[in-house]
């Protein structure tokens, strides 16, 4: 993906731009992706990254250097995973489902923030929302702008492609852990998935390096959000708004019917001893 960006007919300095805008859109995607991961483990009652480390946003606690690699080559990649222990949830099926999906709803906001950001820039400077139409507007910009909206475009696109590539029900990704919250330990798909994961996982990066699925399924979500922000404000804030409340009802729904389910705690009745003799401070406690 960073070969594509760069130019023969581009000076150094051009070309060494277009490197560290793609190297900071590239941190705004698999930074928040993994700390979002941490924390969720967090809620649920696992400290375990928090323990590593991992709930940072230094980039070499998060780095993969084959990840990395893959990145540059094939447009997609990983980081180092984020240690959980599903032990240590309150509900293990609960917990794996929101550890799980923490990182693809990171992206997915990302995605959905950074497209909003290059709608308002770029509305005005095309006639319709297509990906070449948006770059051939963002290239007739001044510098200053050309590395803003070129950033925005790559934040968009990588962390859309961050979120489909994790969706992949392949292990280790986070679509075989979000599959496994709603399967039995004996599924044999999951097995089989498990089993030949490196096999899986390299004929997908094969796969994506001569033919662009992945890529082309990107381009057309990320036209979908500029068109979706295109959308009269009566229309998409409803949507925006209602999809707000379904995700915090999904999160603290459950803890609140766990909280009433719980049981109550016996009453300890206070008292005071003086002279060998124990006086109760309120009688009703015995009752």
């Amino acid at each position: 993906m960073l070969f594509g960006l760069l130019r023969s007919s581009n000076t150094f300095a051009e070309n060494l731009l277009l490197v560290l805008v793609f190297a900071l859109a590239l941190l705004c995607a698999i930074i928040p992706h993994e700390v979002a991961h941490g924390y969720a483990a967090l809620f649920n009652g696992d400290k375990t990254a928090k323990v590593a480390g991992r709930l940072s946003l230094n980039p070499r606690r998060h780095i993969d250097p084959m990840g990395l690699l893959c990145f540059v080559l094939a447009g997609i990649g990983w980081a180092k995973p984020v240690p959980v222990n599903p032990f240590n949830f309150r509900n293990f099926r609960v917990g794996n489902f929101w550890v799980s999906i923490a990182g693809v709803l990171t992206n997915f906001v990302i995605g959905l923030f950074a497209s909003l950001m290059l709608f308002i820039i770029v509305r005005n400077g095309v006639e319709q929302f297509t990906i070449n139409q948006v770059l051939r507007y963002i290239s007739t910009m001044n510098l200053g702008m050309f590395t803003l909206t070129y950033f925005l475009f790559l934040c968009a696109a990588i962390n859309i492609m961050l979120m489909l590539f994790n969706l992949l029900p392949i292990f280790p990704l986070d679509g075989f852990n979000l599959l496994r919250s709603f399967t039995k330990p004996n599924n044999k798909f999951m097995d089989f998935s498990m089993r030949y994961s490196m096999f899986l996982l390299l004929g997908f990066l094969m796969i994506m390096m001569f033919t662009g699925l992945l890529a082309r399924v990107r381009d057309y979500i990320m036209i979908g959000f500029l068109r979706y922000w295109d959308l009269p404000l009566y229309i998409n804030l409803p949507i925006v708004g209602g999809v707000v409340f379904i995700v915090l009802v999904a999160i603290f729904v459950p803890k609140l019917v766990a909280k009433m389910r719980a049981p109550k705690p016996p009453k300890v009745p206070s008292f005071t001893i003086t002279d060998n003799v124990i006086h109760l401070s309120n009688e009703d406690d015995l009752k």
